[in-house]
């Protein structure tokens, strides 16, 4: 009965559900050890559990377990691009871009629109980023050419700003790069895309934005996925 329960019955489960799952059928002495002594012999679990040693849980960066005020430390994408009606010409399109900054520790999204895949148009998308929010301590970015380049360009143009910083408050701008693929360190940021863009195909399908209905979209976008729980699921 107990070998029945365990292979057919509950597909090969633990002992308590097979111990409770077999009194249902007849009451078996010392049921418990022998729930316990079927499982142990069998072979499907013997190789089921060996599978499970084998499989390593992806790593957490420490960014996510950061305890710090909101984007303190930023992870940075880009989306896109994206067709935007021309405000001068109705006919012709242009193409648009999202830049993405996500706080990895306590899941706040910011985003803001690009008017070209250059350097300039990521600079313009933090200055607005850094006057609402204040500018971020770290920066985490894809080895992306132009994202490289911006900050860079970023260190120079803000030499001012952080000079005041340190001396007064202690505090800068640092930037680093993450290698691709390495999803335990740019994963929050990469998964908030998949969100974005879920959201924008449910919501604004078929609707012709030009350049200031995307922003306003991006922001719509952002404070409703921060408005939901942090440990809501999908």
């Amino acid at each position: 009965i107990m070998a029945h329960v365990h292979n057919t019955l509950t597909n090969h489960r633990g002992p308590t559900v097979c111990l409770r799952v077999s009194r249902e059928i007849a009451h078996i002495l010392r049921g418990k050890d022998l729930a316990v002594e079927i499982k142990d012999a069998c072979r499907a679990c013997i190789r089921y559990r060996a599978k499970l040693v084998q499989v390593e849980m992806g790593k957490v960066h420490d960014d996510r377990l950061t305890i710090a005020p909101p984007f303190y430390i930023c992870q940075v994408d880009l989306m896109g691009p994206f067709n935007a009606r021309c405000e001068h010409n109705h006919r012709s399109v242009v193409k648009v871009w999202g830049c993405l900054f996500k706080d990895p520790s306590c899941g706040a999204l910011s985003i803001h629109t690009m008017t070209s895949y250059s350097t300039d148009s990521f600079l313009d998308c933090y200055t607005r980023f850094s006057s609402r929010y204040g500018h971020p301590s770290f920066i985490r970015i894809d080895e992306g050419s132009q994202l490289m380049k911006a900050c860079k360009d970023m260190e120079l143009s803000l030499v001012d700003i952080s000079n005041q910083l340190s001396v007064q408050y202690g505090v800068g701008v640092q930037h680093s790069t993450c290698p691709v693929g390495g999803h335990n360190q740019q994963g929050c940021v990469e998964r908030a895309v998949r969100s974005v863009k879920e959201m924008m195909a449910k919501v604004y399908r078929g609707v012709r934005m030009d350049i200031m209905a995307f922003e306003t979209c991006f922001a719509w976008i952002s404070s409703s996925l921060n408005n939901l729980p942090i440990a809501l699921g999908s």
